[in-house]
Parts: structure tokens; sequence; C-alpha cells
């Protein structure tokens, strides 16, 4: 796929509701429209949004949580941004080895030996052997996940909840999993991948991403070594280069938000 690059020396905002770090460097994330952040102990702990620079306190603190309709909180159940209520038919009590992924009330999560699918307090679940660390996407209806073969390779597979699959063979990794909505992005080596399901359509992109992939709807965002340090680049070929480091992005609507020198960065799309 041939991307026409647009180099962009964009001011950004910084974000000064997270100054500490968090133990899990994924996070702070945006989600929602809310950016999920860590207290002093480095725990996930508080949302802020940008746009009414209101704060959320949750629960309690967590390493990680799981993103979908809500915050998954594993065991304290999940957690609305928008009502501030906990609603903990929506537990989950097995030891997760990642941050689950859902959507509206339906949770994914893996692990070491399953991957389950829950609906309200209704789970089913099938064998595998998920990695750890790499949250599994929930594509539609399908769950797909980060398979441990047993002697170091890491491929995709794919349950539609009757039966499980390689999603795309391949002798290379496959990581980092991401779905929003119609969209499937995960990373291979030196590329990017991107599917849609529904016009079964394949877009790959060479790139070398050196940490997770972000994607809100068919766009994808990644951190990727330039000439001097590593800038972010997106799949509709926007970059954005800045002096040192930005890593870790994540992307809701018109905003990218990424983590550079050790500070909480924000940058918005124009449109």
């Amino acid at each position: 796929m041939l991307l026409i690059w647009t180099w962009v020396a964009a001011e950004t905002v910084p974000v000064h509701a997270f100054p500490t770090p968090c133990i899990d460097p994924r996070f702070p994330v945006i989600h929602h429209g809310w950016i999920l952040g860590c207290n002093r102990r480095g725990l996930v702990a508080e949302s802020y949004n940008p746009q009414t620079y209101r704060t959320t306190q949750l629960p309690a603190g967590y390493e990680y949580v799981g993103l979908g309709g809500a915050v998954q909180l594993g065991a304290d159940g999940s957690f609305s941004l928008t009502t501030k209520t906990l609603d903990k038919k929506e537990r989950i009590l097995e030891a997760v080895n990642a941050p689950p992924a859902g959507n509206e009330n339906i949770w994914v999560y893996t692990t070491d030996e399953a991957v389950f699918y829950k609906e309200g307090r209704q789970a089913q679940s099938v064998q595998a052997r998920p990695k750890g660390w790499y949250p599994p996407a929930l594509w539609g209806e399908r769950i797909v996940w980060v398979e441990n073969d047993g002697v170091g390779g890491e491929t995709l597979w794919l349950w539609d909840l009757e039966t499980t699959r390689p999603l795309m063979p391949s002798s290379s990794p496959q990581r980092h999993p991401i779905a929003s909505g119609l969209w499937l992005g995960w990373v291979e080596e030196e590329k990017i991948w991107l599917g849609n399901f529904q016009l079964n359509e394949k877009r790959v992109i060479d790139a070398k991403a050196v940490d997770r992939l972000a994607l809100h709807n068919e766009k994808a965002c990644w951190s990727q070594w330039g000439e001097d340090d590593i800038d972010i680049h997106c799949s509709d070929g926007f970059v954005l280069k800045r002096e040192k480091h930005q890593l870790w992005p994540s992307l809701w609507g018109n905003k990218l938000v990424f983590q550079e020198d050790g500070r909480l960065m924000m940058y918005q799309f124009e449109g």
C-alpha cells in the first residue's frame, strides 16, 4: 500500500492531569473521549475529560483495566465513565493474563488456558493458549488473540463462537490485535495489517511499530523510528514529527494521546 506522508510539526497540548507514570506503560490511554491515567502509586485510578476538564475517580487503583463500552475492573465489575456507576453483573473472576476488551455489555478476555466471551452474567469459553500482555480484540462477534505456540511463536487466532482457527497463517510473529467497529488491526514484523470483515477488505502498510497499534474506525497510528528519533505515523499519511520520542499512542475520534519524555501529550486532528 503506497502512502503519501504528510509531515506535521504541530504544537501539542500537555495533559497535566496525570504527572505520575503508570506501572503499565500502555497507560494513560484515551477511550470514549476520556483519558484513563494513574495515581501516585502508578495504578490506573482516575479518568479525565479534556473537553469538559472533569475528572472521575475509579472505585480503586488497578495495574491495568479493560476497555469496552465501560471500563472493566475485573472482580469489581465494570464502571461507566458517564454515569459513574459500577455494574457488578459484569465481574470477571478468572485470573486474566491481559487486559480485557469489549463493546457495550460484551467482554472478551484471556487466561493462560482459555479465551472467554461474556455477555452480562453469561460466559462461554474455548480452550487455547493465549499469550499474556496482549489484550484480545472483539471484532464484531469474533474474538482475535495472540496464541502462544509453546516454542516462541506468536500467531493470531480467531474464534467465531463455534470454531477456532488461525486468522491468517504466517511465518512471522503477529502481535497487538485491536478492533474498532468493522476494522481489525495488528502488527506483523515490519508491516501493519488492517482488515474489514464486512467488506472482506485487507490493507497492508510497510511500517515497523515500536510499541502497540492504536485504531479508531479505519485510522491506525503507531510509533516508528525516523531519522533521529521515534515519531507517530498514521495510516492516512499523517506524521507527527517532534523532537524526542513519541510513544504509546492511543486514538479516540479526532484526539491522539501519547507519551513524550515522561509527559502525557495530546494532539487534535483537524475536522
